[in-house]
């Protein structure tokens, strides 16, 4: 029978050790490691995109010579719940061109996160960033004095 020595990493010995005990060892680890808790699974509603205010990333001279898409900030309501976020593009020739201001007042799917909302409808599947509290970035008033969700 071949025993198997255990050194640790200044190489000292430890002693001999039987493959069942390094075997229970092994799969303690692993029981330890992966009971991690899990993240907030989001869960999927029915909202409706109050408002979509863009923010142009480029004025003037500044913009390169494609079409360059805007950022938007977003406040959807689902429920009786305000929830905001922070849409952010490629900024380059193959950037998906988005404009969330066709979807204003009407209803999407969301899956709202810890640190990310989905927002799904027909014509689009994108992830924003969430964002807690609305500030005076916004236009309709509800979404003004609404408090984040």
């Amino acid at each position: 029978m071949v025993r198997k020595l255990l050194y640790i990493s200044d190489m000292k010995f430890i002693g001999p050790i039987n493959p069942n005990t390094f075997a229970a060892v092994f799969l303690a680890s692993i029981l330890v490691f992966s009971t991690v808790a899990p993240a907030q699974t989001p869960n999927r509603q029915t909202a409706i995109l109050v408002e979509a205010d863009a923010d142009p990333t480029c004025a003037g001279l500044d913009c390169p010579p494609w079409h360059v898409v805007p950022d938007f900030d977003v406040c959807l309501k689902a429920d009786q719940k305000f929830y905001f976020g922070s849409y952010h593009t490629w900024k380059g020739p193959w950037a998906k061109d988005v404009n969330l201001h066709h979807l204003e007042g009407q209803q999407v799917e969301i899956e709202v996160g810890d640190k990310h909302i989905r927002i799904v409808s027909p014509q689009l599947d994108i992830n924003v960033k969430r964002i807690y509290g609305a500030g005076t970035r916004f236009r309709i008033q509800s979404c003004k004095d609404a408090h984040a969700s």
